[in-house]
């Protein structure tokens, strides 16, 4: 991750996108109670009372119960008994299963949250397999490798035995003194200064190269092998979020990256004379949007894909030749992406790997303040991303070069938005319906503490661990797409850029993402962009036109996904997992289920626990969620000048002491009759974090439909899970 006030821009400005409103009726919590400033704008705070109780949050998940995931089939311990992944026809598969596409959904583990001892590595690699994670990411590690090595070998060891399979960039945030990367200056160099440097001096790649040896060569004593060896890790980026798009003055200081310029500059006009007219020799562009397509950020698109394939080819070889890297390598996993970039992913890498926030949380400046009037601890966007007018998630599909496997190794609605429930929903179909590879959460923690019962922190921006609202909701994915209970679409459609609508000149390059990917295609079809380079088209992608798009734009939704771009709601409805995201006061039906929210708006789903079509199963788990925060959290103000986009104040983050929103949902679900005429087959308790049955919910079946109201307020406090099952199951 860069500085927070800048990682928002990683996705949203990289993907030409500026998220926008959402629907009045999931956009705010009600207001509990309010003190106002004067003058200032009204600050809303959260306190236990009739609209907020409180929850209690048990982090680990009880063998046996309705939240253990670790029998639902979905790992195949040890991980890398497959063989090593391999692409075909555009699909990440294992070498020794042909025909099977291989998916992974996972979480970030950052710094100390990688180095536990060997009671805790057993502890949270138990935990990661009940929530059912098959996939983790070592991120921030690489400052404390070498003083840590034997902790970081016990997770490993302990993930490929229990089957999660592993992930981890070669530079992420380690400090490196200016001369070892080959600058005459006293002290470390910044983040983004020795990334600039490793890609563009001998001695910054020597120093890459180094730590990339020692860390991939070293034998794990527990495995008996080496990362380099190990086919449990069959990802690797040779450098996280390496463009500096956000930090381009940074860049522009540095002249071992800037002397970078003329040579790119001459070797493009040696080709065509004729080449970016609005290039100067010696002097880079200035800084500005270069996400959009316009002639000056063309070329600057095009000067760093060329640096990206000049230190992805060095780099690729020393591993490759070097070190006998198996993995399947990428590089610029985050933005810019406009085609040059987008071109340079998929010719420099196996894969391509992007990072997806449709919310994030950053600190206040000091003209938030000054704008507000008030003493801001951070901003907000606080916006439904599917409302969102430049259409976040079609930008996210066109992400995808077609003919290589796509990977999300960073995705997050952060908290502390008021609608992060629908996120699970969200992610989970969205992944399917473009047939992603693998997604990784961002992050189960940032520190080691954060991990356990007891820690003494609030819910705030990414820590899963901190915040049951978004453990919950980050269940979802598991099942609609790991699981594969959300269909992929036969559809695919590529928006193919030639060589010739690259070439440089005066005029802006094609957009990546076309006029014709409208319509919420992207939930009803695969897209993607394709580039002669990079081969030809998978089997069964079209290339799409216009006319194409007309005709499609009329064609139903095949695989149950129902948005609304209008209200910020979503409708899946799946044979064993279904739900909906809508506004207070709305009812919605998927597929078996049907709900209507009372009180708070939010998501309702329900999901097969024993594999069977819903309407056959004997065990269902159902989730009702609304909003959660720390006692205390309070908002204010809005920002309209003081940011990229309009941002909410955060004046105080609360307490370690969580509480739920609540609300009611009354919910139905289609279940077959069983012949137990006049009695009521099913059971339905109210659940713990842990998926611990609380209490019995009342409950009436008739004529093959199961209803019963799903509370947040519960006699033992806050509630998010039920369980439902026959009386003849255990």
């Amino acid at each position: 991750m860069p500085g927070i006030k800048t990682q928002i821009f990683a996705f949203l400005c990289a993907l030409c996108i500026a998220i926008s409103e959402g629907p009045p009726s999931v956009a705010a919590a009600a207001p509990i109670s309010v003190a106002r400033t004067e003058p200032g704008p009204p600050i809303t705070t959260v306190a236990e009372g009739p609209d907020w109780v409180p929850l209690e949050y048990r982090r680990d998940i009880l063998p046996g119960s309705a939240l253990d995931f670790s029998g639902l089939g979905i790992h195949d311990a040890p991980a890398g008994k497959r063989g090593w992944l391999v692409s075909r026809n555009g699909h990440a598969e294992f070498e020794n299963r042909t025909g099977v596409p291989a998916r992974f959904y996972g979480v970030n583990l950052c710094n100390t949250a990688n180095y536990l001892s060997d009671d805790e590595v057993e502890h949270v690699t138990d935990r990661l397999v009940r929530l059912g994670y098959n996939a983790v990411r070592f991120h921030h590690h690489d400052e404390r490798w070498a003083n840590a090595q034997a902790s970081l070998d016990r997770l490993i060891a302990a993930c490929v035995r229990k089957g999660i399979y592993l992930t981890t960039d070669l530079y992420v945030s380690r400090r490196i003194p200016w001369r070892e990367l080959g600058v005459d200056r006293d002290g470390e160099a910044d983040n983004m200064s020795a990334k600039l440097l490793m890609m563009s001096t001998e001695a910054g790649f020597a120093n890459w190269a180094r730590f990339s040896g020692e860390f991939l060569t070293h034998v794990n004593p527990y495995t008996g092998r080496s990362l380099a060896q190990e086919p449990a890790m069959p990802f690797l980026v040779l450098i996280n979020e390496s463009s500096p798009h956000s930090d381009w003055d940074k860049a522009k200081a540095l002249p071992e990256f800037t002397a970078l310029w003329g040579t790119w500059l001459a070797e493009v006009r040696a080709a065509d004379p004729s080449a970016y007219p609005l290039a100067k020799e010696g002097e880079l562009p200035e800084k500005g949007g270069w996400w959009d397509p316009s002639p000056e950020n063309d070329m600057k698109a095009a000067f760093w894909a060329w640096c990206v394939e000049r230190f992805s080819k060095k780099a690729a070889a020393f591993l490759r030749d070097g070190l006998g890297v198996k993995a399947m390598i990428a590089t610029e996993n985050n933005g810019p992406i406009l085609p040059a970039i987008s071109k340079a992913r998929a010719t420099a890498g196996d894969y391509v790997d992007f990072h997806f926030y449709t919310e994030h949380a950053e600190s206040a400046s000091a003209t938030a303040r000054e704008e507000t009037g008030l003493p801001l601890a951070g901003v907000f966007r606080n916006k439904n991303p599917l409302s969102d007018v430049q259409h976040v998630y079609r930008s996210a599909a066109f992400a995808r070069v077609w003919g290589r496997p796509v990977v999300v190794s960073e995705s997050q609605m952060s908290g502390p938005s008021f609608q992060r429930a629908i996120a699970g929903l969200l992610t989970g179909t969205f992944a399917a319906v473009q047939d992603w590879t693998g997604v990784w959460t961002f992050a189960l923690a940032h520190h080691r503490e954060k991990l356990f019962d007891g820690v003494d922190a609030e819910p705030g921006r990414f820590d899963i661990s901190l915040d049951p609202l978004m453990q919950a909701t980050d269940r979802l994915p598991t099942l609609l797409f790991l699981r594969g209970d959300q269909t992929t679409p036969e559809a695919a459609f590529a928006n193919a850029i030639s060589n010739e609508a690259l070439c440089p000149g005066a005029e802006p390059s094609p957009a990546f993402l076309p006029k014709w990917g409208g319509d919420t295609l992207e939930w009803r079809a695969r897209l993607g962009v394709a580039f002669e380079e990079t081969g030809p088209l998978p089997e069964g992608v079209e290339r799409m036109s216009p006319e194409t798009q007309k005709q499609q734009a009329g064609n139903g939704n095949g695989c149950g996904v129902a948005v609304d771009e209008d209200t910020g709601n979503i409708v899946v409805s799946g044979q064993r997992t279904c739900g909906g995201f809508v506004g207070e006061g709305d009812s919605f039906e998927a597929g078996a289920l049907r709900a209507t929210l009372r009180g708070h708006g939010g998501l309702v789903a329900v999901s097969s626990l024993d594999g069977a079509p819903l309407a056959e199963s004997s065990r269902i788990l159902a989730w009702h969620l609304t909003d959660l925060h720390g006692e205390g959290f309070s908002w204010g103000g809005e920002t309209k000048r003081a940011s990229f986009l309009p941002q909410t104040g955060i004046l105080d983050w609360g307490t370690s002491r969580i509480l739920v929103h609540t609300g009611e949902a009354e919910v139905e679900l289609g279940i077959g009759n069983t012949g137990n005429i006049g009695n009521t087959p099913f059971k339905v308790f109210a659940l713990g974090t842990d998926g611990r049955r609380e209490c019995e919910v009342p409950c009436v079946w008739e004529a093959g439909r199961l209803r019963f109201t799903a509370s947040v307020r519960q006699p033992f406090g806050g509630c998010m899970y039920y369980e439902i099952i026959r009386k003849s199951a255990p």
